[in-house]
C-alpha cells in the first residue's frame, strides 16, 4: 500500500435504541405468557398419567384381593368405619409401595400406615392421608338403569357386580372442601381440579372422565349412588325418582 492510500474505514455497529430494547423484552414477555400455560398443561398431562398409572395398580391389587377372598370383595372395608376409604387391607401384602396411594397433582402425604385410612382432608392440597376414593358400597333398594336391586347395604364384590368394565372402583377423592363444593363431583379443589376424574375400574382399566354423563355411568354401572346434584343428573340425561334410576334417551 502506498502512503497515500488511506484504510477505508467500517461503518461503526448501530446500537438499539431503549424503544428498541423495550419492544423486544415486551415480545419476549408476551411468547413467555404463551408458554407458561402450555408447559403447565403438559407437566399436569404427566401428573394426571402418573396418578392413572397409581389406579391401575390399586384397581390390580384389588381384583387380586377378590380372587383371594372367599367373598370376592374387592377392598373389604367395614360398614360401621367412618373411614370407608380404607386401603390398609390391600398394603402391604397386594401393593408394596404406598406412593401408590398418592396422586402427583397433589400435596397429600402418607407417613405411615394410618394414613391409609382415608383420604387427606382438604383435597389437593390437603396433607396427611391418601388421594383416593373408593366407590365400596352399594345401599339397598335403589333400582339402578339396567333394572338391578340390592335387598341390602352390599360390599362390592365380583360376584354381584358384574359390570366390571363400566363399573367404578376407585376414582380421584371428592370430599366437599369449598363454598359450593358439589360432593362426588369434579371441583377446583380436586386433584386435577374441575376437569375431571381418574376413574379406576372394575376390571382395573382407567379413564379420565369429564364432568359428563360417561362419569355418572361410572357410578351407577358399578351400582353406587352419586349423590349429586339433581341439576347435575338432568343436565347429562339421568333420571332420578325417589330410589330409582333411569336414563333418558
Amino acid at each position: 500500500m502506498r502512503p497515500d492510500q488511506s484504510v477505508p474505514r467500517l461503518p461503526a455497529p448501530r446500537a438499539f435504541t431503549l424503544v428498541e430494547l423495550l419492544i423486544v423484552i415486551a415480545i419476549l414477555g408476551v411468547m413467555l405468557a404463551f408458554l407458561l400455560p402450555a408447559t403447565g398443561k403438559a407437566r399436569e398431562a404427566a401428573r394426571r398419567a402418573a396418578c392413572a398409572s397409581n389406579l391401575r395398580q390399586i384397581c390390580l391389587a384389588a381384583i387380586r384381593h377378590a380372587q383371594d377372598d372367599p367373598g370376592g370383595y374387592y377392598i373389604p372395608n367395614p360398614e360401621n368405619d367412618n373411614n370407608v376409604d380404607n386401603f390398609i387391607p390391600l398394603y402391604p401384602d397386594y401393593v408394596k409401595d404406598t406412593r401408590i396411594f398418592v396422586c402427583p397433582s397433589t400435596t397429600n402425604q402418607i407417613r405411615d400406615t394410618a394414613d391409609l385410612r382415608n383420604n387427606a382432608v382438604g383435597g389437593a392440597n390437603g396433607t396427611r392421608g391418601h388421594s383416593y376414593e373408593i366407590r365400596n358400597w352399594t345401599d339397598a333398594d335403589i333400582v339402578f338403569p339396567d333394572g338391578v336391586s340390592f335387598r341390602e347395604k352390599t360390599r362390592k364384590n365380583f360376584r354381584q357386580h358384574k359390570n366390571s368394565s363400566n363399573g367404578g372402583l376407585v376414582m380421584d377423592a371428592d370430599d366437599s372442601t369449598e363454598n359450593n363444593d358439589e360432593n362426588n363431583w369434579p371441583n377446583v379443589s380436586d386433584n386435577h381440579g374441575a376437569a375431571g376424574f381418574n376413574v379406576g375400574f372394575m376390571d382395573a382399566h382407567v379413564e379420565f372422565i369429564s364432568p359428563s354423563r360417561r362419569l355418572l355411568e361410572a357410578y351407577l354401572a358399578g351400582y353406587y349412588n352419586p349423590s349429586v346434584h339433581a341439576s347435575t343428573y338432568a343436565k347429562f340425561g339421568v333420571n332420578h325418582s325417589g330410589n330409582t334410576f333411569t336414563y333418558i334417551r
